[in-house]
């Protein structure tokens, strides 16, 4: 069975989505949203590509999005999370 969570950044720039599928799987991705996706100006959109291809020729990864996690491994990530204290006693 195929559950999702949608997780909304606090300011609505983006939303970061836990998905699972059938074998064990989670997928986390990390979405834009598109009004604030848009409001680069063309000078740094093409800076930002520029710098993509550079990467992509030098062999080194510009950006990771989607992270795909075990079963096991999200659990452990899971009980990391949970043990983050916040100042909290």
């Amino acid at each position: 069975m195929k559950k999702q969570i949608l997780v909304p950044c606090d300011c609505g720039c983006s939303i970061l989505s836990i998905d699972t599928d059938e074998d064990n799987y989670v997928i986390i991705s990390h979405f834009y949203t598109s009004w604030y996706e848009k409001q680069n100006t063309i000078r740094d959109e093409i800076i930002t590509r520029l710098k993509m291809i550079w990467f992509i020729l030098i062999g080194k990864r510009y950006s990771l999005y989607d992270i795909v996690l075990e079963k096991e491994h999200f659990i452990e990530l899971k009980n990391k999370i949970n043990e983050v204290n916040f100042g909290e006693e």
